[in-house]
């Protein structure tokens, strides 16, 4: 009996694993093309506060060129964060102080460490007013993804004969699209805050 339950679960064990390696490819995929394109988006848009004229290719090269120490910082940021959030508090707290790495490195040239403590040291003054802005934007976009995932359930309820399970996915669809199309607005609220807080720092610097 045992061999017939350890047979019966090997194959299904080694079609777990084989799904996995293949899926693995994809999310890895995924994580690098969507970490180039956050770079190359918030680059355009800081290049349009500064009225540059480096277009699209230009800030897409540019998300190639820092994917390395992005990607590095953004590994710091999401371990900091994680080891911060087992208290609770002190995660919340790293997750506002720590969010303006990225324009840090592509527009002030920090190395890793820097941009992640200059971050800190540009947001502590303000934590409120930053935590604030940036909630603003996220919820915002929660709600917009809640209502049309909400939406969607209906739909696919009253027309089609699917299941409250089979319709789940297309409620996760629904949110993940309004999530990211919605990102853009969340970028643009970072990087106008981050040259608000430089701005104040820069002034705080000449009244001392």
């Amino acid at each position: 009996f045992q061999l017939e339950v350890m047979a019966s679960v090997a194959p299904d064990s080694a079609l777990l694993i084989t799904v996995t390696k293949e899926t693995l490819i994809y999310i890895l995929f995924y994580m690098v093309a969507m970490l180039i394109l956050q770079t190359a988006i918030f680059y355009r848009m800081g290049s349009l506060l500064n009225q540059s004229d480096r277009g699209n290719f230009d800030a897409l090269l540019e998300g190639v060129k820092q994917f390395p120490p992005i990607l590095l910082a953004t590994w710091l940021y999401t371990f900091l964060f994680g080891i911060g959030l087992f208290l609770i508090i002190p995660g919340i707290i790293l997750a506002v102080s720590l969010r303006f790495f990225t324009p840090l490195i592509l527009f002030d040239k920090a190395t890793v460490l820097e941009s992640l403590q200059r971050s800190h040291q540009l947001v502590w003054g303000k934590w409120w007013h930053t935590a604030t802005i940036l909630l603003i934007p996220l919820l915002f976009s929660a709600s917009v993804g809640v209502i049309l995932s909400a939406v969607v359930e209906q739909l696919l309820g009253a027309s089609t004969m699917l299941a409250q399970e089979q319709i789940h996915p297309y409620m996760q669809a629904t949110y993940l699209t309004v999530d990211k199309l919605l990102n853009p607005l969340f970028y643009a609220i970072i990087l106008i805050q981050y040259y608000e807080l430089k701005r104040c720092s820069k002034q705080s610097g000449l009244t001392k």
